[in-house]
């Protein structure tokens, strides 16, 4: 099925429209043959490939034949996309509509949630922000409201609309402290804080950080009765940053923040954030040390020298990085690279 949607997808690209619709209405006589749960999922992905092939009319002919609501509902989602994709504004409004109508009639209230909290975000990236806020509305599930708030936040941040992104990660935060269970709880609050990052919200990843760190430490007193050393978290006020599940993960989160912090001129935060980095410390402090020169902070590159210089590797990029702090030493920079650099006797 999947090979079949394929070519037609390469046939409408190339520009032989009446080859492709062709082999589409073929996918989908093949799609009736397969007797089981499949066949809702087989004329699913035709119906997204015809609309990603312009195709939009069989695409929706497609999807009103999928017996399953939770497939049926994916594929108008798929189509409303492209149909935005393509400048189609009120047709893909309308799509969505019917999108949002049919993940209603899903009868698992997970599935339903999560289904309709993807056409949520899908149409925010669309860049139907107030539909997708009006949308969420209707999800009850308190992980997946908070899930897809958070991708609605980060649509109006590609969108540079800053002040309603902190508004919309606010309402996220509040969704995701109703989650009852401590990990899922403490998972998603993980997502936005990373989200917030990515937004350069640096007060929401702040709070989202703080709520996040209170969620893993509910979850190891639940789940273990105790505390791991590695999550030792004061109740009241956490340490930030001690309580996420691969120490690379959050490596790469506080490298992300201290260089956003860094590029706001939030010197100590930065320097507090690299500071919880324990992993691959030569590969992520030269990216906030260059983020420290981005913003002209001199002085807080020099806090960085020091733990750089500990590792081969960040001393190298470091080294590279000193023309660009003293430009007017370029000369003596480089005679001392070329001299250690030299291969040993």
């Amino acid at each position: 099925m999947n090979a079949l949607a394929d070519i037609a997808a390469a046939q409408a690209g190339a520009g032989k429209a009446e080859e492709a619709r062709l082999i589409f209405a073929r996918g989908r006589d093949v799609a009736q043959t397969i007797g089981d749960w499949r066949i809702a999922s087989a004329q699913m992905g035709i119906a997204a490939a015809q609309a990603r092939a312009g195709q939009v009319e069989d695409a929706l002919q497609t999807a009103q034949a999928i017996g399953d609501p939770d497939q049926r509902a994916e594929a108008l989602r798929a189509i409303a996309a492209a149909q935005a994709g393509a400048r189609q504004a009120e047709e893909a409004q309308l799509t969505f509509v019917r999108a949002f109508q049919t993940a209603q009639g899903i009868g698992n209230p997970g599935q339903r949630a999560e289904a309709l909290g993807a056409i949520a975000a899908a149409q925010a990236r669309a860049g139907q922000v107030e539909d997708a806020l009006e949308m969420v509305q209707s999800i009850d599930d308190p992980y997946w409201r908070a899930k897809s708030l958070g991708d609605i936040a980060a649509a109006q941040a590609r969108a540079g609309q800053a002040k309603e992104v902190r508004l919309t990660f606010a309402q996220a935060l509040q969704a995701a402290q109703a989650i009852e269970a401590a990990y899922p709880r403490a998972k998603l609050l993980w997502d936005i804080a990373a989200a917030c990052v990515d937004a350069n919200d640096i007060e929401s990843a702040q709070s989202s950080l703080k709520a996040a760190l209170h969620a893993n430490t509910a979850f190891f007193r639940e789940k273990m009765g105790f505390l791991h050393p590695g999550y030792l978290v004061d109740d009241d006020e956490p340490t930030p940053g001690t309580a996420f599940l691969r120490e690379d993960d959050r490596a790469q989160l506080f490298h992300r923040l201290a260089c956003i912090q860094a590029k706001a001129r939030l010197s100590v935060q930065a320097i507090a954030s690299s500071s919880l980095i324990l992993v691959a410390r030569d590969k992520f402090l030269p990216g906030i040390a260059s983020s420290f020169l981005g913003a002209n902070d001199r002085t807080a590159f020099k806090e960085l020298l020091i733990p750089c210089a500990a590792h081969l590797r960040s001393a190298w990029a470091v080294c590279g990085l000193l023309p660009r702090a003293y430009p007017e030493q370029i000369s003596a920079i480089a005679r001392v690279a070329v001299q250690f650099a030299r291969p040993s006797a």
